[in-house]
Formats: C-alpha cells, sequence, structure tokens
C-alpha cells in the first residue's frame, strides 16, 4: 500500500494524473484499499457435538484426550470455572469453561505435530485464535492455583520425609531430589538461538525440579538456556542464596555427580574414588534414594506429551515467557493429579543418568563433611539391614 501510495504522489507530482495509467494505478489502489482478504477464506466446520461427546467416551479413552480421570477433569473444572478470566460483558459469550478446558488439556498432553495449533483447531472445530485465547485464560486460571500444589515443605512435613528417606533409603537428613532435564523447542528460537543449541544437537531450556521422595515437585527453575549447567543454575536459586528459609540443620538435597558439593547438596562419587569399594557401595545405594527425580521427568512428559517439543514460535521475549507458562502448568497440574490420586499409568521412559563429561566443580563450604556424614550413616543402614 505504501508502494503504490508513493506512486501516486509521484505522478501527481509531475502532472500525470491525467494519464490512463494514472486511472488503472488508482483504480488497483482502490480495489486493494477495499479488501481485507487477498484470497479465499474456508471456514473450518464447528464440531460442537464431537466436544461434549468427548465426556460420553470411557475412562481410558478420556484420559488419551485430557491426560487424567473424568473425575479429576470435573475436580480441576470446579476449581478455575469461576475465575473472573472466564467472564466478561461481550455479547459474544465465551465456551463454556469445560470445552475451553479439554482443549487445553489435550494440547498439553500432545507432542509432535500432534501439539500443533492447527491440528486443534481441525480436531475440535475452531479457528487458529480462539485455540489461542482458550490457552490464555485456561493458563491464567490454573496458575492462580500454583501456592496451592507447589510449594516448599514446612519444619513438620520435612521431618516426615527426612523419617520416610531413612527409612527406605537410608539418607539421614535428605528433604528433597533436584536435577535438571530439558525442555525443547520445536524450532530454533529467533533471540539469541545459538546460546540454547545443546550437544545433543537440539534448542531447549534447562528446567530444574526438585521433588520430595513421593515425586511431589516442591520447587522448580525455569528460563536457562538449555547448555546452561545444572550447578550452575541451582547456585544461583534462592535455595542456595537463603537456605535459612528452606532447610534446617543437617539437611540437605540429593543431586547427582553434576552438582558441586556444598552445605545442602549431597553428590555421589566421582572417578577415581568411586572405584573405591566403599565409595562404590555408597554410590549404588544413594542412587536408589535419588533415582525418584528421573522418574519425575519421565512422568511428566509422559503426561504432558508437549513438555518434549514445545510448538511455540519463539521471537520475542513475549514468547519466552509464554513458555515458560506453559511449563509452570504442567507441573501445576502435575502436582495436582498427584494430589487427586490420578495416577498416570502408561509406560514412561525415566530420564536415566547418562555417562557424560561433567565440568569439574568446586566444594564449597562443609561439603565433603556432609557427604561423609551421610556416607557413614547410610552405610551403618546398609549393615543393619543385612543383619536383619
Amino acid at each position: 500500500m505504501k508502494d503504490f501510495e508513493q506512486v501516486l504522489r509521484l505522478m501527481m507530482l509531475f502532472d500525470d494524473d491525467s494519464t490512463e495509467d494514472f486511472d488503472d494505478m488508482m483504480e488497483l489502489y482502490c480495489l486493494v484499499a477495499g479488501n481485507r482478504y487477498f484470497n479465499a477464506r474456508t471456514n473450518i466446520p464447528k464440531s460442537v457435538d464431537f466436544c461434549n461427546g468427548i465426556f460420553d467416551y470411557p475412562d481410558t479413552s478420556f484420559r488419551t484426550i485430557a491426560r487424567c480421570t473424568k473425575a479429576s477433569f470435573f475436580r480441576l473444572l470446579n476449581l478455575i470455572q469461576d475465575h473472573s478470566i472466564f467472564k466478561n460483558n461481550s455479547k459474544n459469550k465465551q465456551a463454556p469453561v469445560h470445552i475451553q478446558l479439554i482443549i487445553v488439556l489435550n494440547r498439553l498432553g500432545c507432542d509432535g505435530n500432534g501439539a500443533s495449533i492447527d491440528r486443534e483447531a481441525l480436531l475440535f472445530g475452531k479457528s487458529f485464535g480462539t485455540i489461542e485465547k482458550y490457552t490464555d485464560r485456561v493458563f491464567t486460571a490454573i496458575l492462580s492455583l500454583e501456592r496451592d500444589y507447589v510449594y516448599w515443605p514446612d519444619i513438620a512435613e520435612r521431618k516426615r520425609i527426612k523419617r520416610r528417606m531413612y527409612r527406605r533409603h537410608g539418607l539421614k537428613g535428605a528433604v528433597g531430589i533436584v536435577d535438571g532435564t530439558p525442555i525443547n523447542f520445536y524450532q530454533r528460537p529467533g533471540i539469541d538461538g545459538e546460546c540454547f543449541f545443546t550437544r545433543k544437537g537440539r534448542y531447549s531450556t534447562n528446567l530444574q525440579l526438585i521433588c520430595d521422595d513421593r515425586g511431589f515437585i516442591r520447587y522448580y527453575i525455569v528460563g536457562y538456556p538449555g547448555p546452561t549447567p545444572d550447578n550452575e543454575i541451582i547456585s544461583k536459586s534462592w535455595i542456595l542464596k537463603t537456605p535459612e528459609k528452606f532447610f534446617s540443620l543437617m539437611e540437605y538435597l540429593l543431586a547427582d555427580a553434576g552438582y558441586g558439593l556444598c552445605d545442602y547438596i549431597c553428590t555421589p562419587y566421582r572417578h577415581p574414588l568411586a572405584a573405591v569399594p566403599r565409595n562404590q557401595l555408597f554410590n549404588v545405594w544413594y542412587s536408589s534414594g535419588r533415582v525418584t527425580i528421573e522418574h519425575v521427568n519421565g512422568r511428566i512428559k509422559s503426561r504432558f506429551g508437549s513438555l518434549k517439543g514445545i510448538r511455540i514460535l519463539v521471537q520475542k521475549l513475549e514468547d519466552f515467557e509464554r513458555v515458560n507458562k506453559w511449563i509452570i502448568v504442567c507441573i501445576i497440574l502435575y502436582n495436582m493429579f498427584i494430589r487427586f490420586a490420578d495416577v498416570w499409568d502408561e509406560e514412561a521412559e525415566d530420564e536415566q543418568e547418562e555417562e557424560r563429561e561433567v565440568a569439574e566443580v568446586a566444594v564449597t563450604g562443609n561439603g565433603l563433611n556432609l557427604r561423609q556424614r551421610v556416607q557413614a550413616d547410610l552405610l551403618h543402614w546398609v549393615q543393619n539391614d543385612m543383619l536383619l
């Protein structure tokens, strides 16, 4: 349009506005200006019956779409349906909340091309913009529940966690397990994309999770590029900057060898110390307590397959914020369904600890003393267990 206007101005400036060419240009300009769309629009068939018919499916089929049981779905619906985001004064009323919710849950549960907005629009008979609006509304409502479902355990609850950890694994004082897991982008971010390129040849962000012995997520850190070392991320978190708010005396987190030993993080032995029989025995039993976080990483991606490759085109800072919200919503729902006793029994690939080159990390504070104490308690527990 700007090019058209520029040409017309020049023609008038040089007294060419009475020519046949000017008339043709003006006619073409009016044609373009009078049409909002240049290509024929194809309306997507609406399928309200399909959306409502989902609730008539057997529970096993319903779980495939909603990633939860019908009972969990309606409990979640009851928690969010009165949120102000679903109310407006427009003459065009919003779709029922249960329709918006089922569409968003299905979107969260799909990976690859199945998670694309085009597929969602065609499957549920909605426009692309409508799917995005539903997603934004449901995310806003679920994020308002975060404090109720993702929180750090208080002193009394940490005591219960410590008792269970010692009784089951011989790890005295452990109140949580920390690990990082990559959340891949389906394509290169448009801003500083090279910073997100990992050694596995994918563009990803590094999600740090801390769970308890039962797999309930207690703390998360989002937003760091995929190549960022786990130890660097946790060292900058409030967990280690203000440990007095998170730990009582002699409490700590379990971590793998990618983290550094410190007052509040215990790690297994690395080579060559790992070859010592006493240390080798410690590593084996230590891993049995730490493996819970691997199960969590595998199950959350199995239930919410979109975390295997988030299909959000990242071109500006707001898109990164949307990616973070997407991840946090999945974390809230994961904990919520655990609270609802909605067990995800589909086969999930647990993220096994991989053999990798780990940068040397410095031991800070009383890290060595912490591991020696944990090792002594663990080996004493193993010896007593064998005697029993």
